[in-house]
């Protein structure tokens, strides 16, 4: 079985590029059409943290725990960097 850090590792090398690659242009469409991946990346840290499918992958608890941005506020934050 994997390491924490090293299913993290994974998940910044195979996952996080496809999610954070020109978001700021495809990421402003409704919020419907981007839900699919949000569960993705939900799923993606609840399979990191090896917590259940039940428990909550809550932005107060497991993204908070692990520093990672949720998918639309990476979006907001690779905007307003590109606005500036």
């Amino acid at each position: 079985m994997l390491e924490n850090n090293h299913l993290y590792m994974l998940y910044c090398l195979l996952i996080l590029p496809y999610l954070s690659y020109a978001s700021e242009i495809w990421g402003n469409t409704y919020k419907s059409q981007l839900h699919t991946l949000m569960l993705l990346q939900k799923k993606a840290i609840r399979n990191t943290a090896k917590a259940s499918y039940l428990d909550h992958a809550h932005p107060l608890t497991l993204f908070v725990q692990y520093e990672w941005l949720k998918f639309l506020d990476t979006v907001k934050l690779k905007t307003l960097i590109k606005i500036v």
